[in-house]
């Protein structure tokens, strides 16, 4: 039997590599984001530029290219046996609502900016990206709100991964279930999956039985199909505010552009 608590997993960030069709930040969002990080030393990582390009069968929102991603086949085909027709209502239903798709039913307050994750465990720059997000979203729960999206592309341990993280969220223990799957190294067997379960303090039994569940199926479906609409080529990528950013990117990066987003208020098509 395997350990049940996974190893840290330690991984240096994926740097930003230049950008065309240049759009300065402010200095307002620049100074903000970096009281954020904490120091000049850090301010000067931040990047000065972002290349924004809008997307043009997407209102309202824009895209920049960030650093690499892990690309994959994506695993739809098998799930309850109705792989395509659970694609095409997912579909359907993002093209219907493509905001609450994104960020969840619940408005978003003022002041705070929504982001979306698209992550993989199998993903070795989604294991920085999603340490990132952890940390900035218990830092500073007052300006962002996120939203997790099991988007499985790497294979079927990938798959049973997120069904296992989608199950662990019906017990409300996602993000320490999630954490914990980005950091560990073990292949995630039904006997580790559930050793983990019980390390987290949550049903085993129920928790492999929902992997299974329909809800589950459909809540990896709307994330699939999201990414498609988004043109994501595979993971990490975030939707920050009106921004979806593809592939990884540096804390002080993702900072700067959560302040931007923050200063240009709420997305107009979301609002």
């Amino acid at each position: 039997m395997p350990d049940s608590k996974p190893p840290n997993t330690d991984s240096p960030e994926v740097k930003n590599p230049s950008r065309r069709n240049i759009l300065f930040v402010g200095g307002a969002a620049l100074a903000a984001a970096g009281a954020w990080c904490g120091g000049p030393v850090v301010q000067r990582l931040i990047p000065r530029q972002f290349a924004f390009e809008p997307y043009e069968h997407i209102k309202g929102f824009r895209r920049f290219s960030a650093g690499q991603v892990s690309g994959g086949t994506e695993v739809l085909v098998g799930l309850n046996g109705n792989g395509k027709q659970l694609s095409s209502r997912a579909g359907q239903a993002v093209r219907a609502d493509i905001c609450t798709a994104l960020f969840g039913p619940e408005p978003v307050p003022a002041g705070v900016v929504p982001v979306a994750s698209f992550s993989d465990y199998n993903c070795p720059y989604c294991r920085v990206l999603s340490d990132i997000l952890l940390s900035i979203e218990e830092q500073f729960n007052t300006r962002i709100r996120v939203t997790w999206h099991e988007w499985p592309t790497l294979g079927r341990s990938s798959k049973r991964m997120a069904q296992a993280a989608l199950a662990a969220r019906r017990q409300g223990a996602y993000q320490d279930f999630h954490r914990s799957l980005m950091r560990s190294r073990f292949v995630p067997t039904i006997d580790y999956l559930r050793e983990l379960a019980k390390h987290k303090g949550i049903e085993p039994s129920l928790m492999l039985a929902d992997m299974k569940s329909p809800e589950i199926a459909w809540e990896i479906a709307r994330s699939t199909a999201l990414a498609q609409t988004f043109g994501f080529r595979g993971t990490p990528a975030l939707v920050v505010g009106r921004t979806a950013v593809v592939g990884a990117v540096s804390r002080p990066a993702l900072q700067a552009l959560i302040e931007l987003e923050r200063k240009a208020g709420p997305v107009p098509s979301c609002a």
